[in-house]
């Protein structure tokens, strides 16, 4: 919790320093690491929760031969894991810790191969991005494009 307490201390004056010089009036915003003070023992379930079911997605994607194997982000473990523990353990106990953020685990893994043939479309071929929101918008705008 120190060092995630640092990292968003020095990422907000980093901000404000930043945006005095180019964006005057504005204000830094942070999302998901303001809920961690809440529940840090939840994080730490969540990420090894949804760091667990990231190496399980490794071995089905292996044992399966995908083409394609996406390898978890220990980062984006921790705080989308973090996170969704957080928000399990609020409504279904430790059950949910686990459960929040080992489906968490499952989506950081399998959404980007969902998207990636629309990146390999656009000439980004073998790159993805591992969040879950952006994944979703992604897959969404894509059906919405198809239509068109």
């Amino acid at each position: 919790m120190y060092g995630v307490g640092m990292f968003l201390e020095e990422l907000t004056n980093a901000f404000v320093s930043i945006s005095t010089k180019f964006i005057p009036g504005s204000r830094p915003a942070l999302d998901v690491p303001t809920i961690f003070p809440y529940a840090p023992t939840a994080i730490l379930v969540g990420f090894i929760s949804s760091y667990t079911a990231g190496l399980i997605a490794i071995v089905i994607m292996l044992a399966l031969h995908f083409s394609t194997v996406i390898i978890p982000a220990a980062h984006i473990c921790f705080f989308s894991g973090g996170a969704s523990a957080i928000f399990g353990n609020s409504t279904g106990g430790w059950r949910g810790a686990i459960a929040g953020s080992f489906v968490m685990g499952l989506l950081l893994a399998f959404l980007p191969l969902v998207l990636m043939p629309t990146f390999q479309h656009m000439g980004i071929s073998g790159s993805t991005f591992p969040n879950v929101d952006y994944n979703v918008i992604g897959i969404f705008l894509k059906g919405v494009l198809n239509l068109f």
